[in-house]
């Protein structure tokens, strides 16, 4: 993935770090490319900005083609594959349209 995973330990007793892994799972359907490694995080907040942030990303590297399908969701779990939380794509962006965005007016 692509976010700082590391900034903002907490720091324990003795001063050492202790943080948490997570594994970040891409679903689209019932097709998902696991994520085998997992990557170390501070709490489940901070998982769910780096989701936020990775799907974000991967949207991003699609505009070019002219079609993003937001029919995606990355699966958060735990250490111990539990699921605490999930990103959708649509979740991840928000989409204005001409009528939303206002006139333009000065």
């Amino acid at each position: 993935m692509l976010a700082r995973p590391l900034a903002g330990w907490k720091r324990a007793r003795g001063g050492s770090t202790l943080p948490q892994r997570f594994f970040f799972d891409l679903r689209r359907g019932s097709a998902v490319l696991k994520d085998c490694d997992g990557t170390a995080l501070v709490d489940e907040a901070a998982a769910r900005t780096f989701a936020v942030i990775n799907a974000r990303a991967l949207i991003s590297a699609v505009v070019a083609e002219g079609v993003i399908d937001l029919d995606q969701e990355i699966v958060i779990y735990d250490g111990q594959r539990r699921r605490p939380d999930a990103v959708t794509f649509v979740d991840a962006v928000s989409i204005l349209t001409a009528s939303s965005a206002g006139s333009g007016d000065c």
